[in-house]
């Protein structure tokens, strides 16, 4: 989706709001991105995942390619020896 708001600062926006987006659109864009988000989010957290996705730092994984990870994980911290 596409930013939706202006990046003025709210003290200059609210002088002239004739170029801003009705409260009835705002609240529903609101709405959306609460029902992504869940109930409790938190921001700084959404920020840094954010920041992490842009700089490629964030990868989203099967669950086959999480179970090789671990297991190349425990491999590597034990020597090659595996759970018996």
């Amino acid at each position: 989706m596409l930013r939706t708001t202006s990046k003025r600062p709210w003290d200059e926006v609210k002088e002239n709001l004739s170029n801003e987006l009705g409260y009835s659109y705002i609240w529903k864009r609101l709405a959306m991105i609460e029902d992504v988000l869940g109930d409790e989010y938190n921001l700084e957290r959404l920020k840094e995942l954010v920041e992490a996705d842009k700089e490629g730092r964030c990868l989203i994984l099967t669950e086959e390619q999480k179970m090789f990870a671990i297991e190349m994980t425990k491999r590597r911290m034990f020597g090659g020896m595996r759970n018996v």
